[in-house]
């Protein structure tokens, strides 16, 4: 990623910039939405949404994302302004500085990304190991909880018995 793209403060300046950088014509812009969305897009859609005169519309944006080959964050803001956000993604911070790496050094750019890949990979095999252990826990409470309902129900019914008995 160029940084020029810091200069662009609106989504429409850097909607404008993105598919100038991937070499994206309005009307191939349009196409390749149309492919995605399945609804046509002409160059005069895009160019309202480049000028100002249209909002992209929200359902848009992940289509646009994978055009262009970013992340929906950089569709919206620099990647100081993701890095400035608080409980945001840190591998979509990430992605963004690499992409902006690829320019100067390529070869680091993707090792680092490979590195944050590996390290998403390991964070999410943790997350999965603390599912199945959080689903075995609750195996064991529901089977608590059953015969504790059962205990209950039995107790319940002494109960009934014994007023009974003594009405």
């Amino acid at each position: 990623m160029n940084k020029i793209v810091y200069n662009k403060t609106t989504i429409r300046e850097r909607f404008s910039y993105f598919r100038n950088q991937k070499g994206l014509s309005q009307t191939e812009l349009g196409l390749k939405l149309e492919e995605i969305m399945g609804e046509p897009f002409d160059r005069f859609t895009i160019s309202n949404y480049e000028t100002g005169r249209r909002r992209i519309p929200a359902y848009l944006v992940p289509a646009l994302a994978q055009i262009f080959g970013i992340t929906t964050d950089e569709l919206f803001y620099t990647e100081r302004d993701i890095a400035s956000l608080q409980n945001i993604d840190t591998l979509g911070v990430k992605v963004a500085g690499y992409r902006e790496m690829m320019d100067s050094q390529p070869e680091a750019a993707a090792q680092k990304s490979l590195e944050a890949l590996e390290q998403a990979r390991k964070e999410i095999q943790g997350l999965k190991e603390e599912l199945r252990l959080r689903d075995q826990k609750m195996a064991i409470m529901e089977e608590q909880l059953q015969t504790y309902d059962s205990a209950a129900q039995k107790m319940s019914k002494m109960l009934g018995i014994r007023q009974q008995k003594q009405s």
